[in-house]
């Protein structure tokens, strides 16, 4: 067999059942060798390198620039690496990364899934869970070494998306999609005219709606003799990020939080958002620009004591002419949740942050990721009950306490011949006896007509507490038998076993 060839390599990447890799993308354009070593020359003049040997360096003169970026254009264009990357993909199908963690619990250099495997069957190390749903060991035994080559984290924000990527110079490590919140899935925008009279798109924002209608039942309750809360008129500082925003901002701090405690991150990687609202000072095609502009001084200062090496802010652009000099495709469609939407991007910042490439011919996972969609606790319904009664409405847990599981909560749910892995969305009583409601990640249920599905407690097994997270991969429907296969033996491309 011949010894594994890490040159970069223009790269593509695709999403399959879950898990994504990078292949190059096989088409007759071949771009001039010169002006694509031109175009790199100017995404690089000041960047901070990093060489993937656990050590940085800066390229002292523009000659070393040119000289070093014309050799890693040569690579990436030369066609006998294409054939070998061919040969190559077939022999390393399964190679993804696992994540590791040493004993006392701190992250350490990812390894292959076939080392993994051996770990385990050779109790030195076991397998351990996390939020995000990725597998993961804790090795059992002090390392031999604890050095580590340098991984970085991207971050491409957007108004309702975000992607983030994490990356080595040897593989793509994970990516996901964030849903943000105020996100309402298959929503279409409405069209109204803004105080300028200018006909604008106007889309749905759930965080927005909410706070509205309990402005309106605060308002309310006011004039009648019920439970409110006094008017308040000194909460109108300007220094404040609006909630709808503060939200969004959150999320993303909360993912990148989870994923430095599972790989050993040293540097963040974040585009730069910005608009000239100058010339569009009606705000008819900079109307949305202020979501993700607002609240990003908030996430860089949060970011940078994450990374030990701090944030590199990256231009829109440059992003941009990385990914078409690296053949990476671009979904125009940001509502599909692929890899091509949101995490190609992620890619192409880490490739310019490990000095023009890296390499993806492993596969890496995939998944998309949001809140919980259940409804928080309002006093009790707009309308009242027969009798004049108005029972309370939302909340986490259940109101009559018959049991200890929470909205949220990712259970594993039996019901006839089939086996939910998925998330608590609700309670009911029908006919004296009590059921749980448990819904996919649309927050719907998995028959035909897409309604919740309604299970006695006696069948529902708590396998871990409610996140604050929706994880897409982590939802599963499979059968009884199924199940027991899937313990038997470690499959690392079942999360099953991560959260068994």
């Amino acid at each position: 067999m011949k010894k594994r060839d890490r040159r970069q390599t223009p790269i593509r990447a695709s999403l399959t059942a879950g898990w994504a890799d990078a292949v190059p993308e096989s088409t007759e354009v071949k771009p001039d060798t010169a002006q694509c070593c031109a175009q790199l020359a100017l995404i690089t003049a000041s960047a901070f390198y990093l060489d993937g040997e656990g050590t940085s360096r800066n390229l002292e003169s523009k000659e070393d620039k040119s000289k070093d970026t014309a050799r890693i254009m040569s690579k990436q264009l030369s066609e006998t690496k294409k054939k070998e990357l061919k040969e190559e993909r077939k022999r390393t199908k399964n190679n993804y990364r696992v994540p590791v963690l040493n004993p006392d619990g701190t992250p350490a250099m990812p390894t292959t899934s076939r080392r993994a495997n051996k770990w385990i069957k050779e109790k030195k190390a076991k397998i351990v869970k996390n939020k995000l749903g990725i597998f993961q060991i804790q090795l059992l035994f002090e390392p031999s070494g604890r050095k580590k080559q340098p991984i970085v984290m991207t971050v491409d924000p957007g108004s309702a998306f975000t992607g983030i990527g994490v990356i080595s110079k040897k593989s793509v490590l994970y990516g996901c999609t964030l849903e943000l919140p105020g996100y309402k899935q298959g929503s279409k925008p409405k069209i109204e005219k803004n105080k300028f009279g200018k006909k604008v798109e106007k889309y749905a924002n759930a965080i927005v709606e909410g706070m509205d209608k309990r402005r309106e039942l605060r308002r309310g309750r006011r004039h009648r003799n019920c439970r409110r809360r006094e008017e308040r008129w000194l909460n109108r500082s300007r220094s404040k990020i609006p909630p709808s925003i503060l939200a969004r901002k959150q999320l993303e701090l909360k993912v990148a939080t989870i994923l430095a405690k599972i790989y050993p991150i040293i540097m963040i990687g974040f585009e730069d958002v910005a608009f000239d609202h100058f010339k569009d000072t009606k705000g008819v095609k900079g109307q949305f620009f202020p979501h993700v502009e607002v609240g990003k001084n908030w996430i860089l200062r949060e970011l940078r004591k994450i990374a030990p090496r701090g944030v590199k802010i990256i231009k829109g652009y440059e992003t941009a002419r990385m990914r078409s000099l690296l053949l990476m495709k671009k979904e125009g469609d940001k509502t599909v949740r692929s890899v091509e939407a949101h995490v190609n991007d992620c890619i192409a910042m880490g490739a310019m942050m490990f000095n023009g490439g890296v390499e993806t011919k492993n596969k890496f996972k995939y998944d998309t990721i949001t809140r919980p969609k259940y409804s928080r606790r309002i006093l009790h319904l707009e309308q009242p009950t027969k009798g004049g009664v108005r029972r309370r409405y939302g909340g986490t847990t259940c109101i009559d306490k018959w049991t200890n599981i929470r909205k949220g909560d990712y259970v594993e749910a039996r019901q006839g011949e089939n086996v939910y892995r998925s998330y608590v969305s609700g309670f009911t009583t029908m006919n004296g006896r009590n059921y749980i409601y448990v819904s996919d990640f649309d927050w719907k249920g998995f028959g035909k007509d897409r309604t919740q599905t309604a299970i006695v407690p006696s069948n529902i097994k708590i396998l871990s507490r409610n996140s604050g997270l929706l994880v897409r991969s982590m939802v599963k429907i499979m059968t009884k038998d199924e199940l027991f296969d899937n313990k038997t033996g470690t499959v690392q491309m079942n999360i099953e076993d991560a959260w068994g």
